[in-house]
């Protein structure tokens, strides 16, 4: 049996075409640009040089399988250029697409090239500068910094590394009152101080010792008025008061941790019988001084001394019914005045004033109110007794023989015999 190899081939090829003819009816191929940014990597960059920019994205126009093309993500593509025949300069560079899936066909690149730049790698050697910002503290100082190492190697692209001056450490300075002795990193910076990226330095730590001392030190202290002279007599320093009651003092250590307060200059007040306001300036002593120089206004309360005073006053009767006299009653009364000490001395028995009122009493033995008035600036504290025995009757008929006690005219009102208590002091 003779079998005819050419007839078969001919029945395969056109079983193949029938399957692709229906495969393509049910599943037809697509031609066209996703709408994916495929970035563009930079390879086999060769040794001692450098890419100094990155390629923009690309776009692929593609064929693939209709139902391939909803799976299609920028992971399913490669970009890249081949950079291992170039040297340095600017060099226009095509793209080379790759895609994960062989049923997707890259049709075209879009851009076909690519802008590379490249560059040497230069080594240069440049100082360290130690920028310090700010201030320590008030009452401390520094001394000039020092650096270890005092030059680094920068190295990177040659157009930068050459326009890099000096590798910049910044110190600040803001509450620091204690050495500094601290790694730092360093910063390539150009001749205007602005950053160059990119370029590396090597070692990239350095280490920065500042000694740091306290020269002066400050301290908040209280203020104390001092006075001189003495009051008027009779009255008293009732009350001293400054404002501001504390300051800020500034000088050496040793001298501030003795001192708690400083004075006022002293205020006058010999003779004074009322308050004083007056601004003083504040003494410091040596090595010691004001942070800000200033007045602290002092106040003097000055008031009258309270006393007081026991008088013996004899009694007034007052509204007595002419019908009617007095037989007993009390001779004296024994007050207790109080008030300013220089209204006091001025005090005289007669000032005061003692009462008994017998409004519309009858005859016999009542129990009556004492009531006691004194001038004004004073008051009563005290009145002994606080009532009295008043024993009354009728007026005495002409033949009768008997006196009465206590004899009370016909006017409405009766007074009675009034002397001072024998108290120590106390005018008579």
């Amino acid at each position: 049996m003779r079998i005819n190899f050419g007839l078969g081939a001919l029945a395969l090829i056109i079983s193949l075409s029938l399957w692709v003819l229906v495969v393509n009816d049910q599943n037809p191929e697509r031609t066209d640009v996703p709408e994916i940014a495929i970035p563009v990597e930079t390879t086999r960059v060769s040794s001692g040089l450098i890419v100094m920019n990155t390629p923009d994205p690309v776009r692929f126009r593609i064929k693939t399988p209709k139902d391939k093309w909803d799976t299609l993500r920028a992971s399913s593509f490669r970009a890249y250029v081949d950079l291992s025949r170039l040297g340095p300069g600017i060099h226009a560079v095509p793209i080379i697409s790759e895609t994960s899936d062989p049923q997707v066909r890259v049709l075209e690149v879009m851009p076909a090239t690519t802008s590379i730049r490249v560059e040497e790698i230069q080594e240069r050697t440049v100082p360290v500068k130690v920028t310090l910002v700010g201030n320590v503290p008030f009452g401390y100082v520094y001394r000039m910094p020092k650096v270890d190492p005092e030059v680094v190697v920068a190295s990177g692209p040659s157009s930068l590394v050459q326009s890099v001056e000096t590798a910049s450490v910044d110190v600040r300075l803001e509450g620091i009152s204690v050495d500094i002795d601290t790694a730092f990193h360093p910063a390539a910076v150009d001749s205007s101080g602005a950053t160059v990226r990119i370029v590396r330095l090597d070692p990239q730590t350095v280490r920065v010792s500042l000694p740091v001392s306290q020269q002066v030190s400050y301290k908040q202290v209280g203020v104390r008025a001092t006075t001189s002279g003495a009051v008027a007599p009779g009255y008293w320093t009732e009350s001293v008061s400054v404002d501001p009651s504390s300051v800020t003092v500034v000088g050496d250590p040793k001298a501030l941790a003795s001192i708690n307060y400083l004075e006022t200059a002293p205020l006058n007040v010999d003779g004074a019988s009322s308050s004083i306001v007056q601004d003083l300036r504040i003494n410091t002593t040596e090595g010691v001084s004001l942070v800000q120089q200033q007045t602290t206004r002092v106040r003097v309360q000055i008031s009258p001394l309270q006393t007081s005073q026991v008088l013996r006053v004899a009694p007034r009767l007052v509204n007595l019914a002419p019908r009617l006299q007095v037989v007993s009653a009390p001779a004296s009364v024994e007050v207790t005045v109080q008030g300013p000490a220089p209204i006091m001395q001025g005090l005289r028995v007669e000032s005061v004033s003692v009462t008994l009122d017998v409004k519309d009493l009858s005859e016999g033995t009542h129990t009556v109110k004492v009531n006691a008035s004194v001038p004004s600036g004073l008051s009563v504290a005290k009145v002994d007794p606080e009532t009295a025995a008043i024993q009354l009757a009728p007026p005495a008929t002409p033949t009768a023989v008997a006196q009465p006690t206590v004899a009370a005219t016909a006017t409405p009102t009766a007074t009675l015999t009034a002397t001072p208590a024998a108290t120590p002091g106390v005018p008579r």
